[in-house]
């Protein structure tokens, strides 16, 4: 499984533009906006995944690439 786009580490947002761009989700639905990469990371684990890597990419966003643990 691969997920691409901004992640906020820690509880917080890795620019301000990240901020912004997750403000004006939460403006249009209560329930969208960046996720904290940890709770992403949780979630997967929960579900069968180990994370592969994790790539720095363009625009403040990130590539996490997980592998299904059999």
């Amino acid at each position: 499984m691969i997920l691409y786009g901004p992640f906020k580490i820690c509880n917080k947002h890795t620019s301000e533009s990240n901020y912004f761009f997750d403000n004006s989700l939460k403006i249009q639905n209560d329930l969208w906006g960046i996720k904290n990469l940890e709770e992403v990371c949780d979630e997967s684990r929960k579900n069968g995944f180990s994370q592969e890597d994790f790539i720095r990419m363009p625009a403040n966003n990130f590539s996490i690439i997980y592998r299904k643990v059999s």
